[in-house]
């Protein structure tokens, strides 16, 4: 009786933890905004990194963008989407607070005049008052959305909705913390007097009175509960495709969904419009709008699941396809910023920082203009490269030295690649010299660190090179070994202005100077039980000769544990082939994995290096349930057991009660166990195994 309560009380808690809240964004894209503030000026919290900082905000949040929050929904949580692009990424520190005001009003803005907070704030209710603890928690070093969930639920009673936000810091942030904001021109309802502002430095409000504000509406998603859902739910419709550039990140919305309380929405994503199909990855799988913070790199297909878990009927919205503009290019790869350039596109920009010259630089000002002509008026038929359309101006004479901006490439790839070099154009127009107007190439595997090329530095304004520095200017390096032979690899140029200048960029050719005799294309290490497994692909091997796995405890010194021949023929092959090794003595806590490949002329290369976090195993363990959910009536557990014994397999329903009980015999380590379910009924159930002294963890399992 006592282990059918403890079922119980876990499959309430899974269910408590699933149930869907129902969300709505407020304005465009989903929630998640029509641009990323690069100076933090619109977000709901105004940080500043060189002293204490307080401000408050008024908005109003007409109607007509949430139209579909039902009326006398129950708001219980409010999310706002952190940026990426930031100076150096910052985080909150010191005693913050950070307060929340909600309000049901007819006005539709706040009019002309000013705005007295002790008099608005009176009339609205408090519905969030973080302190440091929380707060900081919250928002954290890293972007996508951040959640603050109400400590006083605020009760939507139709009309528009006012929003109040009270900030203050006690000491400078360690750098900006960026949130997303509505541009006006993409939410057509925002009108004049519906922002009203005050700030000042200091960790203590010292003003009531706001006046007019160019701040533009912070992004943000409302939770809200609905009514109890009955029988199949009508599943919504998601965009049919969304084009984004490699490695980018996007938001995903469904509308027309059943929102009543009970309705469990889960994101799935997959390489084919058929299937199969798994939960989505990054932002928030089981939320009406989706953020997705990971790079995207390949097309990929969306869905949403909407089931009422009360009946356990589901229904699925149609498919939704984010194309990728542009695949991660194998080098060679020429960008000419011509009008024509299919490029361009995805290329990108951060407003950027120079930390290491400058610890506290001022704000930048910079903008790109694409797609302008010939500036020297030179005959395009001498003239070299191609009159370069893409056009740095740092606003001469007036930008703040050190301002910086750097242009990314889209993606590439360098695997099979053992070096790599480049060389680009640029002409600088005009401009007043300064002995820091410089380009600096820069590399990064995950498009968020970068770093600069050592010696890449090139002064624009140099005399030496032209005495009215206004030619074109050919340079070329060798890029570091660092970054060859990656999956993932982006290049950018970080320009920088020491007393502004406006500049030409074009023709920017990164190469191969040579391949590897080996090109991996996955290299994977995963726990099983109480070994490990490592497995590698290749997809070309040239005069390969053996492989040796190599392991270690800190990353840094590898001992061989194992070595296998080619299966190339003669150590040649333009096919996959695939090889796999298993580690049966792992160390405990952190193992680290690489490949030592050795080719017949004696020449070593290294793979990737892969870690699996791997503490043994020493009790009575389920690892895996598939095919979940079971569609054939099989049902597959990867358990592991600590002895040689007879094991009983008890699967029983949501509420505790035993369905079946299957008793099987296992050997000590890892085993597989086919179970035949046909006979059970559609829905959820849970399984765990045990033996006469050793119960196992719960698995939930679903048979359809």
């Amino acid at each position: 009786m006592k282990k059918n309560i403890l079922i119980a009380l876990f499959v309430f808690a899974f269910y408590s933890l699933n149930a869907q809240i129902d969300s709505i964004p407020l304005g465009s894209n989903s929630g998640a905004g029509g641009f990323v503030s690069a100076s933090n000026t619109y977000g709901p919290m105004m940080t500043l990194t060189t002293s204490p900082e307080w401000n408050r905000h008024a908005y109003i949040y007409p109607s007509s963008i949430y139209t579909g929050l039902p009326l006398g929904s129950t708001i219980n949580a409010i999310s706002f989407p952190r940026g990426t692009q930031s100076f150096t990424f910052g985080s909150l520190a010191g005693t913050v607070s950070f307060k929340i005001y909600m309000k049901n009003t007819t006005a539709t803005d706040f009019g002309a005049a000013n705005l007295d907070w002790t008099a608005e704030s009176a009339s609205a209710t408090l519905v969030y008052n973080g302190n440091s603890s929380d707060i900081i928690s919250i928002v954290g070093g890293s972007y996508g959305l951040k959640r603050f969930p109400l400590s006083t639920n605020f009760v939507y009673a139709g009309g528009n909705i006012e929003f109040l936000f009270e900030y203050t810091q006690s000491s400078a942030t360690t750098g900006e913390v960026v949130w997303g904001y509505d541009k006006t021109t993409n939410v057509a309802a925002y009108a004049a007097n519906q922002a009203k502002y005050i700030f000042g430095t200091g960790s203590t409000p010292t003003s009531t009175t706001l006046s007019n504000s160019a701040s533009q509406h912070p992004s943000m998603i409302l939770y809200f509960n609905g009514t109890s859902c009955t029988g199949v739910p009508t599943a919504g419709t998601v965009p049919f495709v969304l084009d984004a550039c490699q490695g980018s990140y996007t938001a995903l919305n469904v509308t027309g969904y059943s929102s009543d309380l009970g309705i469990k929405l889960l994101w799935q994503q997959s390489a084919s419009a058929s299937g199969p199909w798994t939960t989505v990855v990054g932002g928030s799988p089981d939320s009406m709008s989706t953020y997705l913070t990971g790079n995207l790199y390949t097309t990929t297909y969306y869905r949403v699941k909407s089931t009422c878990i009360n009946s356990m009927d589901s229904a699925f919205t149609n498919v939704d396809t984010i194309k990728i503009t542009h695949q991660p290019s194998t080098l060679k790869m020429v960008m000419g910023f011509n009008t024509n350039s299919p490029l361009i596109e995805c290329l990108t920009q951060d407003q950027v920082r120079d930390t290491s010259i400058l610890a506290t630089p001022a704000a930048p000002s910079v903008v790109v203009a694409p797609s302008m002509g010939n500036p020297t008026l030179t005959p395009s038929a001498t003239i070299n490269p191609q009159e370069g359309d893409r056009l740095v101006s740092f606003n001469s004479f007036t930008c703040d030295p050190y301002d910086a901006i750097r242009l990314k490439m889209p993606e590439l790839t360098t695997k099979g690649i053992s070096g790599v070099d480049m060389y680009y154009w640029y002409y600088q127009m005009n401009g007043a010299k300064a002995s820091s107007d410089n380009i600096a190439i820069q590399y990064s595997l995950d498009n968020k660190t970068w770093v600069t090329v050592p010696a890449s530095t090139t002064n624009i304004t140099n005399k030496s090179l032209d005495s009215t520095h206004n030619g074109w200017q050919k340079v070329f390096l060798t890029l570091p070994a660092a970054v060859a032979n990656k999956d993932s690899i982006w290049i950018g140029l970080l320009m920088t202005s020491g007393n502004g200048y406006n500049i030409l960029i074009d023709n920017v050719n990164i190469g191969a100077t040579g391949t590897l005799p080996v090109k991996y294309l996955d290299i994977k290490a995963s726990r099983s039980g109480s070994f490990n497994k490592i497995f590698w692909t290749t997809y070309q091997e040239q005069n390969n000769n053996y492989f040796e796995i190599e392991r270690s405890a800190n990353g840094e010194d590898f001992v061989s544990i194992g070595k296998q021949n080619t299966l190339a023929i003669n150590g040649n092959s333009d096919l996959a082939i695939n090889y796999s090794f298993t580690d049966n003595n792992p160390l405990d806590g952190n193992n680290y994995y690489r490949i030592k490949q050795t080719d017949k002329n004696g020449n070593i290369y290294y793979s990737e290096v892969v870690v699996v976090s791997s503490v043994k195993i020493k009790t009575l363990a389920i690892a895996n349930v598939y095919p979940n959910p079971s569609v054939n009536g099989t049902l597959n557990i990867s358990v592991f057991s600590p002895e040689s014994t007879q094991l009983t397999t008890t699967i029983t329903d949501v509420m505790g009660k035993v369905i079946k009980q299957i008793n099987s015999p296992v050997i000590m380590g890892d085993n597989e166990l086919g179970l035949n379910i046909s006979g059970l009924q559609k829905g959820s159930y849970i399984i765990r195994t045990s033996t006469g002294q050793n119960i196992s963890n719960a698995m939930m399992f679903e048979k359809r």
